[in-house]
């Protein structure tokens, strides 16, 4: 299917005009990482990486199912922060 071109907008579709992305933010005691997803899956697949990774490292308590660790670590973990955005790409 053909994108729709917006008058006036310099060659710019109103597919690209209108395009939305993910940016997961992950804070944490040696910086910020930043990544960008299509979809919000996406983010939350990284957040579930990143907690399965450390939590051996972090708690002593038995590790909670693979679909609820993600949101459980960062409930529970102190200094550090993970958040997610969803914005609109800039074409301009």
């Amino acid at each position: 299917m053909a994108d729709k071109w917006i008058e006036g907008a310099s060659g710019v579709s109103a597919a690209a005009a209108s395009a939305r992305v993910v940016v997961a933010t992950y804070e944490h005691k040696h910086g910020l990482d930043v990544r960008a997803f299509q979809s919000e899956q996406g983010a939350l697949r990284w957040r579930m990486e990143i907690a399965d990774r450390w939590w051996d490292d972090e708690f002593d308590d038995e590790r909670p199912a693979a679909g609820d660790i993600g949101q459980a670590y960062f409930e529970n973990i102190e200094g550090e922060f993970f958040n997610i955005h969803d914005v609109a790409v800039e074409v301009a």
